[in-house]
């Protein structure tokens, strides 16, 4: 053969012996197009994130001053103070600050507050010319406390009564009379309605309530309590004019 022609036939054979492997050769396995195998789940979506809290704007010295000044414009102690006490932690060594909050803590009544204020600011500025008008304050308060009455015990609480009429009747008696010793005049009073309540036509009862009403400044109820005792008394004729007298007196005084 020509060279061309052999070459052509090698060519040939080539072409052919390529086709052959290439038919022989295993053809890949198309996936089925549903899988029998479980589909894994989908994960859950996240919860969305909690909105940020939010910052609240730190007030400055002179935001909180004006706002004191406003409550105190509306009478609201209570809240100016707590502006001054915002105040006085921003900067503890504000001559101002403490002669305002000794002023409010005056007019609130809390004389100690005022005082512990007034000696403060002396301590921060003895030459301040406002640090002699303090002086004064400061020795008017310390007198006032010093001079002012210790507050008085309350009562200590009275025993149940019991359940027996002519038991409870006793009971409420002795307690009247206890109170009375204590000038613990509306306690005794109290003690007079209950034996009221058990008694409501005992005229002396009225008569012994009355008193104690006057004694504690109730005098409008000391007025119906005399009357009340001269429409059910009927005994000694003696015991009704000091009465009548006393509904007098309080007539006049009350305008009836």
């Amino acid at each position: 053969l020509s060279t061309p022609a052999a070459l052509g036939l090698g060519v040939a054979v080539l072409w052919v012996a390529r086709g052959r492997g290439s038919r022989a050769a295993p053809q890949p396995q198309v996936a089925a197009e549903h899988d029998a195998s479980p589909t894994p789940p989908e994960p859950a979506p996240a919860a969305p994130a909690a909105p940020p809290t939010p910052v609240q704007p730190q007030l400055t010295l002179e935001e909180w001053l004006e706002r004191a000044r406003e409550h105190l414009k509306r009478d609201e102690v209570e809240q100016a103070l707590a502006a001054y006490d915002e105040v006085v932690a921003l900067d503890p060594q504000r001559y101002d600050s403490y002669s305002a909050r000794g002023t409010t803590r005056f007019r609130a009544g809390d004389r100690a507050g005022a005082l512990a204020d007034y000696q403060r600011l002396i301590e921060l500025d003895p030459e301040h010319p406002s640090s002699k008008m303090a002086r004064g304050l400061v020795a008017r308060l310390e007198r006032e406390l010093r001079e002012a009455p210790e507050p008085k015990p309350q009562p200590t609480p009275d025993p149940p009564p019991p359940a027996d009429r002519e038991e409870a009747l006793r009971h409420y008696n002795a307690l009247a009379a206890k109170h009375e010793r204590a000038r613990e005049w509306e306690a005794a009073e109290a003690a007079y309605a209950h034996l009221l309540e058990l008694e409501p036509s005992r005229g002396t009862t009225y008569s012994q309530r009355a008193t104690m009403r006057f004694k504690s400044g109730n005098k409008r109820g000391a007025l119906a309590d005399y009357r009340r005792f001269l429409e059910l008394y009927d005994g000694d004729p003696g015991l009704r004019k000091p009465v009548e007298d006393m509904i007098r007196g309080l007539e006049a005084e009350l305008g009836r």
